[in-house]
């Protein structure tokens, strides 16, 4: 296997200032976040929307369902508002 240009101009590029030795090689080496906080935020917003039964099938059926003359617009400005309460970070 050859060493190219490619890689040494890398190579030198990525090495640390101070002591002059190639950085570690980071491939593969991702940070998991958690979003545990944002997703319960996000949860409790949707469960403090008001939701009515379905009219069809009302005694087969235990689905709920969101009041129709809601949109995503109304439900982002109630979340964002919602945020603004709670003194939490909108996702």
């Amino acid at each position: 296997m050859s060493i190219d240009a490619k890689r040494i101009k890398n190579t030198h590029d990525s090495k640390n200032k101070t002591t002059g030795t190639p950085s570690l090689y980071k491939r593969g080496k991702h940070v998991k976040r958690s979003y545990s906080e944002r997703r319960n935020s996000v949860r409790r917003h949707i469960d403090s929307i008001p939701k009515v039964e379905s009219h069809y099938c009302r005694q087969d059926s235990n689905k709920e369902y969101l009041d129709g003359t809601l949109n995503l617009k109304i439900l982002y400005e109630k979340y964002v508002e919602y945020c603004s309460q709670n003194d939490s970070e909108t996702v």
